[in-house]
């Protein structure tokens, strides 16, 4: 299958939709995004701490800087009434011969 990667230096929207069991786009009690870097820090994002942007109901965002190369991972999670997960989903990110500019 095809994955795609992505540029050092480069700036993503990680997106998540939460929906009940009819499909019908829900909120949860709260958004969170667990993001760990190819260095093994993590980080931890969460809508009721304002670090999680909600776009509509039930579409949560956060933005991530790919400031190193290797492999990404992250993970959402909704709590509360609509409890799910993402499970972990992976975004490679390719060096580059030169340093990013910020």
């Amino acid at each position: 299958s095809f994955v795609m990667s992505f540029p050092v230096g480069t700036g993503i929207d990680l997106v998540h939709v939460f929906s009940n069991a009819s499909g019908v786009l829900e909120n949860p009690s709260d958004s969170v995004c667990q993001v760990r870097m190819p260095t093994g820090e993590s980080y931890t994002y969460r809508y009721s701490e304002g670090s999680v942007t909600r776009d509509s109901t039930g579409v949560f965002r956060r933005r991530v800087l790919l400031s190193v190369p290797g492999d990404w991972v992250y993970r959402w999670t909704g709590t509360g009434s609509y409890p799910s997960t993402s499970g972990d989903c992976t975004v490679p990110v390719d060096p580059s011969d030169f340093s990013p500019v910020y």
